[in-house]
């Protein structure tokens, strides 16, 4: 038998108070007497009311929702991301409404126009860009509306007024190399994107900072691109593998997935980790534990990020949060495995 919904006016009915007096208890504002308050809800459990969440929105003013824009949700770092927000907002009585972008700028203003649409009280966003490095237009549109927005993983310039949560990239990269050199390893090749993407590219230049500090030159060659991951043949490494792997004798993946990228490549091309080249990546997932070997990699605190940029949103939405431009920089650690060797000889 199908559930009989009942109303307000119903409940006002069987409860013996106004329609008034029943608001108030289900919004939760305004005074009402103890054996008002308990009378009303002995028959809203009774029969199993449930509020409508417009007609409660348009008492409170707020539809307790947040949207999420990810860049990629196939992406570990996303789905740890949005799992973070999401313990911290649903404490606080808010539901989440996940986007993904796919790197993909239309998509990404698709998804902002999605979440207007549903007068989301906040907003969180991981960002793209496009291939000259540039922001897509969401930030004009997230200041038009006045939106509470706290961006994540890739820093965004100072002039949109936006709070953003990030790692010490920079510090990352110069951490990943500084332990290569350590090991002996000088022909060292970096697995990165062809998107700029700002995050990647701070990584890289720590990483390449390192190598100067040793009189190693930066050479393009040994920088190997991926194309931006939009399909899934692409993410499955549909495209020809990179054959060059001979003239190293160690890598630095600049992100999870080119880790991925370069674990298959190497395999394809008939080379052992670490036996022929030394692989250190970026982001630790727990399944880099259960491989072999184990990947060694450079930490960012994930669900930190995810937790640190709810709690700011919430801030911001009760209007205790950061106005303008705020930038929280975590740092790094690093998780020493076994997708390593040494060159150095037991003498020095």
């Amino acid at each position: 038998m199908a559930r009989k919904h009942i109303s307000i006016d119903t409940i006002a009915r069987l409860s013996g108070y106004s329609r008034a007096t029943v608001s108030r208890v289900i919004g939760s504002y305004g005074y009402v007497s103890e054996k008002a308050r308990n009378r009303i809800e002995a028959v809203i459990k009774k029969y199993n009311y449930h509020p409508s969440g417009v007609a409660r929105s348009m008492v409170s003013g707020k539809t307790h929702t947040i949207g999420l824009i990810q860049t990629d949700i196939r992406n570990a770092f996303c789905n740890i991301t949005a799992k973070a927000i999401e313990d911290v907002i649903v404490g606080h009585g808010y539901n989440l409404i996940i986007c993904n972008s796919g790197e993909s700028l239309k998509k990404e203003r698709q998804s902002l126009d999605l979440l207007l649409g549903k007068q989301v009280d906040g907003l969180v966003v991981s960002p793209t860009v496009d291939m000259d490095g540039k922001f897509g237009s969401i930030f004009d549109e997230i200041r038009r509306y006045n939106l509470p927005t706290v961006c994540i993983d890739r820093p965004i310039p100072p002039r949109f007024g936006i709070p953003v949560v990030t790692v010490d990239n920079h510090q990352g990269g110069y951490r990943a190399a500084k332990y290569l050199l350590s090991l002996g390893h000088s022909r060292i090749a970096v697995v990165t994107t062809r998107l700029p993407l700002p995050n990647v590219r701070e990584r890289e230049n720590g990483f390449y900072d390192a190598l100067e500090e040793q009189g190693i030159r930066r050479m393009e060659e040994d920088r190997i691109e991926i194309p931006p991951i939009q399909s899934g043949r692409e993410a499955e490494g549909g495209e020809t593998p990179f054959e060059g792997w001979g003239r190293f004798t160690a890598v630095f993946a600049t992100a999870n997935i080119f880790s991925i990228y370069a674990m298959r490549w190497m395999k394809k091309c008939g080379y052992s980790i670490p036996k022929d080249l030394s692989l250190v990546g970026f982001d630790d997932l727990l399944y880099w534990e259960f491989m072999s070997p184990q990947l060694t990699v450079i930490v960012q605190p994930i669900a930190r990020i995810g937790e640190l940029a709810a709690e700011m949103l919430l801030h911001a939405i009760e209007g205790r949060g950061p106005k303008g431009f705020e930038r929280i920089v975590l740092p790094v650690t690093m998780e020493e495995r076994s997708s390593t060797k040494s060159l150095c000889t037991a003498d020095g």
